[in-house]
């Protein structure tokens, strides 16, 4: 099981995907690496509110849609999704004090490593818990 950072710039991109259970991209060579089983955590690069919005699991490996603007996709069942993004540096903070990488390349699919995906996604749980009590 590997762990990945799904990321656009366009928030409504990670909300149609959290609500669609399909991440959606241009060329397939980002998600040829993922498979079935692997975590994801959802982030929005930009807009009023970028941040984590989200954790998965991917139940679907590469297929092509019917959408020629974003041919590729991927499915996962959204196992927690927040109403309100969680803000970046309080997650660079955590992974700072963990001495986990805080620095990320600008790709819109990223491999984490276990530490840093543990981090973040619980991160996640605890603010959906916080935020949203009758989800649990």
């Amino acid at each position: 099981m590997k762990f990945w950072r799904l990321a656009s710039n366009d928030p409504a991109i990670v909300e149609a995907a959290l609500n669609s259970g399909q991440w959606r991209s241009k060329v397939d060579r980002d998600l040829r690496a993922l498979s079935v089983g692997d975590r994801l955590v959802f982030f929005c690069t930009s807009g009023k509110t970028p941040g984590y919005l989200g954790i998965g699991t991917l139940t679907g490996g590469l297929s092509t849609g019917n959408d020629p603007e974003l041919p590729f996709q991927v499915t996962f069942d959204a196992d927690t999704r927040l109403k309100q993004p969680l803000k970046q540096d309080a997650v660079r903070k955590t992974l700072q004090a963990a001495r986990l990488r805080i620095r990320y390349q600008p790709l819109f699919v990223l491999e984490l490593s276990a530490a840093e995906f543990q981090v973040m996604s619980r991160m996640i749980t605890q603010e959906s818990r916080r935020t949203d009590p009758a989800a649990l």
